[in-house]
């Protein structure tokens, strides 16, 4: 396995067809992993604006809670969280197979962070995904957009009772 540190080392700094920065490290994972080379234009530059805006393609190793699933994807604790123009909505763990929740400080924090990545982009019904690592720190995995995103283990009536008692302006 990747330790972060090495990863970081590992990652790639691309500029795809003259556009778009990618920062790219293999996880080992078909799923994952991408050979951008293999189908665009692709640069890398030693000489590059002093700040970077880039695209993050780079795994982290995660917190384990289940064997790998046929594409090779192992699940991780990993849970699916609801915003609605900032309040939390619902929450559940992502992976349905895997037998697993979280509670107290892990809940916690793994909200909080949520929480904080909605309110910074900024949208009405956005779906952030967090996991925690194997040392124990929380991060995002994606942003989603939450008319779109499966409930996974959220209880969807639970998710639509909290929006519509938000837009009634009953505290949920």
């Amino acid at each position: 396995m990747v330790t972060e540190p090495d990863a970081a080392k590992a990652a790639d700094l691309i500029l795809v067809e003259d556009r778009l920065w990618v920062a790219s490290a293999p996880t080992g994972v078909p799923g994952y992993d991408f050979a951008f080379g293999n189908f665009f234009h692709c640069k890398r530059p030693w000489d590059r604006p002093a700040v970077v805006h880039a695209v993050g393609r780079i795994g982290a190793p995660l917190r384990s809670v289940g064997e790998p699933d046929d594409q090779g994807i192992p699940p991780s604790f990993e849970f699916r969280t609801f915003c609605w123009n900032g309040c939390l909505v619902g929450d559940g763990p992502y992976w349905p197979a895997a037998d697993y929740g979280w509670s107290g400080s892990d809940r916690r924090a793994g909200l909080e962070l949520a929480e904080e990545a909605a309110r910074r982009i900024n949208v009405a019904f956005p779906v952030i995904d967090v996991a925690q690592t194997d040392d124990g720190r929380w991060i995002v995995i994606e942003c989603n957009d939450g008319q779109e995103s499966g409930y996974t283990g959220a209880s969807a009536l639970g998710i639509w009772a909290n929006v519509i008692a938000l837009l009634k302006d009953v505290s949920v």
